[in-house]
């Protein structure tokens, strides 16, 4: 799983209509159960306020429900030439 800066809100109180953020935990414990190689997440410390937030509180619900993920922040923003950093990264990490 390769989370390049993802626009998080994991507040579902926020959206009521999004049902991809309802049950968030269970979603994840599920996600756990089923398996995966690697859980990745990389986000450019310049990106978006807002962006940042919603990915500090999706780590923090991870953490509290102990999902294994590695997590990367570099210099930068949301922009392509960070984004194809972390695909060739994340790409050489699942062989």
């Amino acid at each position: 799983m390769g989370l390049f800066s993802p626009g998080l809100n994991n507040k579902p109180e926020d959206h009521p209509q999004s049902l991809a953020y309802q049950k968030l935990d269970l979603k994840l414990k599920k996600q756990m159960d089923n398996g995966y190689k690697l859980y990745w997440v990389a986000v450019g410390r310049d990106d978006v306020p807002i962006l940042l937030a919603g990915i500090r509180d999706f780590r923090k619900k991870m953490d509290t429900i102990g999902t294994k993920y590695e997590f990367k922040e570099t210099d930068g923003g949301h922009t392509w030439p960070n984004w194809r950093k972390y695909l060739t990264e994340f790409t050489q990490k699942n062989f």
